[in-house]
């Protein structure tokens, strides 16, 4: 593992997306700490948060609307179900990315593509991260909808906890 390659890559992508991107991770990573409260089961690895993130923006997704990026964060999990593999070829054609394993995750070092980040992730461990983000989605959902903004917050509390004031 080479950190000034993760570093370059987390950095490219900052470039490319500006301070959204730091802060739908950092986002991203405080919804992690509230499930982790509701569920200390509940795993989620900030680099593979990072790494999920990366793979939204490299596929197009705008990070200027905070609620739609989320929502495309959300959706993406509850869409693939952390199914497919996840792999960059920012360091290595993708020639060389291995085919997938058996592993419940698989969400491979863009630096070191021998480590899946999420190696260690038992089928359960998948499915609550799966759970936790359909909820989040759900919850998103039903706060664009809303009648008014103390709902619309509220949702977002079930997301982000009571400390979101919107």
């Amino acid at each position: 593992t080479s950190i000034p390659r993760h570093l370059e890559f987390i950095r490219s992508r900052k470039q490319a997306h500006g301070d959204d991107f730091k802060q739908l991770i950092r986002l991203t990573k405080w919804w992690k700490r509230i499930e982790l409260n509701r569920n200390p089961n509940f795993r989620f690895k900030s680099f593979m948060i990072e790494l999920l993130w990366a793979k939204i923006v490299d596929e197009g997704q705008s990070l200027k609307d905070y609620p739609e990026a989320m929502e495309a964060f959300f959706a993406y999990i509850v869409t693939s179900e952390l199914r497919e593999q996840v792999a960059f070829t920012d360091f290595f054609p993708r020639s060389a990315i291995p085919a997938r394993s058996t592993r419940a995750i698989e969400v491979l070092d863009p630096v070191n593509l021998l480590n899946n980040v999420g190696g260690r992730y038992s089928d359960s461990d998948r499915q609550l991260i799966v759970v936790a983000a359909h909820n989040a989605l759900d919850a998103i959902g039903e706060a664009k909808y809303a009648t008014t903004k103390g709902d619309a917050v509220g949702c977002w509390q079930d997301i982000l906890g009571t400390g979101f004031k919107g």
